[in-house]
């Protein structure tokens, strides 16, 4: 093996020349062993090829270079495999059961990546538990959110401090107010207004400025009664509520504190004495018919009358008396 058979190069004149074998290595055969094993090579003086035997080498078998979303498996087919004659192990490139994504790398399912742009943009990509039948990988879901659309025109938007979560918050800078034709208003803190017989102000909280409203609360108002005393109906609270503006004090009780007397009987103290007192209507209106005015005039007069005991104290014998009193129920103007 491994020897060609050459007519000797000093002979070639002759009819006969000597032949011999000649050594060429290259025309031995090519050993190879089994995945594992190793050829140990033995040269022998007497033999142009050496001998060639299999030693286990397990360490020989290359471990492969996985790629991204890739992980090392032992190949349990190579095992059982007759030819593994030295039990050698020997691994596989498997996929994993994750997302790839070229620029952010590996994820698992389930896991959410968030990413902020300066303009307000937040961008969520998600691993889903989808697989994608081109990559056998699990399929990359992205949703885009603008976080600034959802701020009102009276607000800032502010970027999260949790950097997990998509969207920040909308910080009020001013209060809106939407007036009756459609359209709205901005008012800054401390500023206050009324529309629609309701009170606004624009405070300033921990949250940021809020508009706070509350209905205008009048006081009771008899518009009849005024007219009947004289008064002027007067509006406030930009006509909301009604007060009455009298010309005059009005006919009414009113309590007088006085000292009564009776002979050399008198009250120890001041009593307190319902009177009438106030201003009535009076008119000067010319009648035709009499070629002449006709005046009306009214008094400030008391309407029913009640008894009242006063106690007094008399001087000329030492002892305390009832005296009775009469005091108005009501007031009102009457005819003279």
């Amino acid at each position: 093996e491994g020897e060609v058979f050459t007519v000797d190069a000093n002979s070639t004149d002759r009819c006969c020349p000597p032949y011999h074998c000649v050594c060429e290595t290259y025309r031995c055969t090519e050993y190879t062993c089994p995945l594992g094993m190793s050829v140990v090579t033995v040269w022998s003086p007497d033999l142009c090829c050496p001998l060639n035997t299999c030693e286990c080498a397990c360490d020989t078998i290359p471990k492969p270079q996985c790629k991204l979303g890739e992980m090392l498996q032992i190949d349990n087919g190579f095992l059982t495999d007759p030819e593994n004659q030295c039990g050698c192990s020997k691994y596989k490139c498997v996929k994993e059961p994750v997302c790839v994504d070229g620029e952010r790398g590996v994820m698992r399912p389930g896991q959410t990546l968030v990413e902020h742009t300066a303009g307000g943009i937040c961008y969520t990509t998600q691993c889903t538990s989808h697989t994608d039948p081109v990559t056998s990988f699990y399929k990359i879901q992205v949703s885009r959110t603008n976080c600034t659309a959802q701020c009102e025109p009276n607000q800032v938007y502010k970027p999260p401090d949790d950097l997990t979560k998509c969207c920040g918050v909308c910080r009020n800078t001013s209060c809106i107010y939407q007036m009756d034709n459609g359209s709205i208003a901005l008012y800054k803190p401390g500023m206050t207004w009324m529309s629609t017989c309701k009170k606004y102000e624009c405070t300033d909280t921990t949250s940021g400025p809020t508009l706070i409203s509350y209905s205008i609360s009048c006081p009771p108002f008899n518009e009849t009664e005024c007219m009947k005393i004289g008064g002027t109906v007067l509006s406030y609270m930009d006509g909301c509520c009604k007060t009455c503006k009298e010309d005059g004090k009005s006919c009414q009780k009113v309590t007088v504190r006085m000292n009564i007397r009776k002979n050399d009987c008198r009250s120890n103290r001041p009593v307190n004495i319902v009177s009438c007192d106030g201003k009535c209507p009076s008119a000067s209106i010319y009648n035709y018919n009499i070629n002449t005015y006709a005046r009306f005039c009214k008094c400030c007069r008391e309407i029913g009358l009640q008894r009242r005991s006063v106690q007094l104290y008399c001087s000329g014998n030492s002892t305390w008396v009832y005296y009775s009193i009469q005091e108005p129920t009501d007031c009102s103007c009457q005819w003279s």
